[in-house]
């Protein structure tokens, strides 16, 4: 029978090591927050300029092409609150659990990172959506003002 033995991390100066781990995971942490953090300003700049160009077209609304871009306004504003509530959801923190060695700590910090790196993921999608809704609600409303215009 042959004997297995277990060479530690330490012995192997090549081998990554718990702290090396641990910098990457919180690393990889931190700038899922920062994104999480672009997002919700971004977010939040074009949620407002939606609104106000929503508003705008639902108090001029004098034809079909009017509502129509209207929906498509109103689907960037849906869209862009699924991005604020999961970019939010990302960064919820976790629940106090009780960790008591290293390799307990690696696992509950690279569960939270695959939690947080899914939720984010999910929020830039509404996020790209939102954006290609929006202009190309844009450009249609252009289109349908030039097509009315005397100049065009």
């Amino acid at each position: 029978m042959t004997k297995i033995t277990f060479k530690g991390w330490e012995q192997n100066p090549d081998m990554v090591g718990v702290p090396e781990i641990l910098d990457i995971l919180e690393n990889n942490r931190s700038r899922l927050r920062e994104l999480a953090n672009m997002i919700l300003t971004v977010c939040g700049l074009l949620l407002s300029t939606s609104f106000v160009i929503l508003f705008f077209l639902l108090t001029n609304a004098k034809s079909n092409m009017t509502w129509l871009v209207s929906a498509m306004i109103f689907a960037t504003c849906a869209s862009l609150t699924f991005s604020i509530v999961f970019s939010i959801l990302s960064v919820n923190p976790q629940r106090p659990s009780e960790i008591t060695t290293k390799i307990q700590l690696i696992d509950f910090l690279s569960l939270a990172y695959t939690r947080e790196y899914k939720r984010i993921f999910i929020s830039v999608i509404f996020l790209l959506i939102s954006i290609g809704l929006f202009f190309t609600a844009l450009i249609i409303f252009g289109i349908g003002v030039l097509n009315k215009s005397p100049y065009a």
